[in-house]
């Protein structure tokens, strides 16, 4: 006769935290060439698991974190170092411009971003491939170029860092195949474009206001960052003020957003399933937009996880949203691990969800039962 009163008791909380946390070891470890005592951590604590717990989930999530992340870098690194035979070689390259960045500081320089790339070569013939090259020319030539705009450029040569440069790390980890500088309009505009509907919004939305607000506005909203004077004098005066931490653009300024979406939908009587599927779906749209960093996607994985939790009922939990963000984020793109950028976000991020539940279960710091309920 079976127990219909039977539960099955899972440690999510403890999986989410192993499974995060290793995965970050990993990644450190196997981006400084040291898979062999990874996977070696991962087997110790396997049978250790089996020796002292008779379980061997926790040392089976190790082993598995282990090796994703392995055949993630080196999925990442042979993308990468694909199609070498065109770099250093006067090409003719092909694209559609995916973001434009100016430079008025010091050398008044123009940075952007080309994808769906068709590079060619005398003697190599062409290739059309699905990756993003990173080209810089002088302000003054490039006041032509618009966002989604099809573009060629002729006699230009394609290059890459060296390997052990941790500008090349950067590339990869940016999803960058090479870069170049071009110092003469060699370009071509082409009249057929593929701007597509969250471009035309967002150049919108980024001249919408004058030239002091739109400087204040772009940055904090739509992640648009312009290097001029304009925008240095701004980044001092928030330094006086000591406010440089909310002109970041963070997940902050995405909850402000919902909020406003929140404030706005709450006189509608809607059903709650409604409501929340509707915040869903504006937050992706605010995200597809704008510009998005670490912390923004952090953010929006979480408020994800959140309004799924809403939606379906569920309780939502901080840390088991918080693990499986860093977990999915680590997976996705274990470079990210080694820049400053994941290490202040994701750090800070668990301190303040640490400390919250430690005032909130008037708990020692470091106690083993703060990670027994799961």
């Amino acid at each position: 006769m079976v127990n219909q009163n039977l539960q099955i008791q899972i440690p999510l909380t403890r999986i989410f935290l192993i499974c995060s946390i290793y995965s970050i070891i990993s990644s450190f470890l196997i981006l400084h060439k040291l898979f062999i005592i990874s996977i070696t951590l991962s087997c110790i604590i396997f049978i250790l698991s089996f020796l002292y717990c008779r379980n061997i989930l926790f040392g089976t999530i190790c082993i598995i974190s282990s090796f994703f992340i392995f055949l993630r870098i080196q999925q990442k690194e042979f993308c990468h170092n694909s199609n070498i035979d065109f770099l250093n070689k006067e090409v003719i390259a092909k694209g559609t411009i995916q973001s434009i960045q100016h430079n008025l500081q010091d050398k008044k320089t123009t940075t952007i971003l080309l994808k769906d790339l068709i590079v060619y070569n005398k003697e190599l013939g062409s290739l059309s491939i699905n990756k993003t090259i990173l080209l810089q020319l002088p302000y003054k030539r490039s006041k032509r170029l618009e966002l989604g705009r099809c573009i060629k450029f002729f006699k230009i040569k394609l290059t890459q860092p060296l390997p052990e440069s941790p500008y090349h790390t950067y590339l990869i980890k940016e999803n960058i195949w090479a870069t170049s500088y071009i110092s003469s309009e060699n370009f071509y505009i082409l009249k057929k474009s593929y701007i597509t509907w969250y471009q035309q919004y967002f150049v919108q939305l980024s001249n919408y206001f004058e030239s002091k607000t739109s400087h204040l506005y772009n940055p904090l909203f739509l992640g648009k960052k312009e290097k001029d004077p304009l925008s240095l004098s701004i980044q001092h005066q928030s330094l006086y003020w000591g406010i440089a931490h909310h002109m970041a653009r963070s997940g902050i300024h995405l909850i402000t957003i919902l909020g406003l979406f929140v404030a706005i939908f709450h006189y509608l009587r809607l059903f709650h399933r409604y409501r929340f599927f509707i915040y869903g779906i504006l937050v992706l749209l605010y995200a597809y937009i704008s510009i998005t960093s670490i912390s923004f996607i952090r953010s929006l994985l979480m408020i994800l996880f959140q309004m799924f939790a809403k939606f379906n009922g569920f309780i939502y939990s901080s840390i088991h949203a918080f693990l499986l963000t860093t977990t999915i984020v680590v997976f996705y793109n274990p470079f990210c691990v080694l820049f400053l950028d994941f290490q202040l976000s994701f750090g800070i991020t668990a301190v303040i969800i640490w400390l919250f539940y430690i005032k909130w279960h008037k708990i020692i710091a470091f106690q083993i039962p703060l990670f027994l309920n799961s």
